[in-house]
């Protein structure tokens, strides 16, 4: 759901966070929000899934 929540947000006009991913970080969909704050999307429970919390 998560996906699905950030391409809808590009779609209606939100700007994507680009930020570097090192070594051992996961690679979460971002935009940027008002006033240079970052809008994380995640999906906190799925089933079967491994939660960013768990790693």
């Amino acid at each position: 759901l998560a996906g699905m929540a950030f391409k809808m947000a590009l779609q209606k006009g939100a700007k994507a966070h680009e930020s570097k991913v090192g070594p051992m970080e996961l690679n979460i969909p971002a935009i940027e929000g008002i006033g240079g704050s970052v809008i994380y999307f995640v999906d906190r429970y799925g089933p079967g899934e491994v939660s960013i919390y768990d790693v």
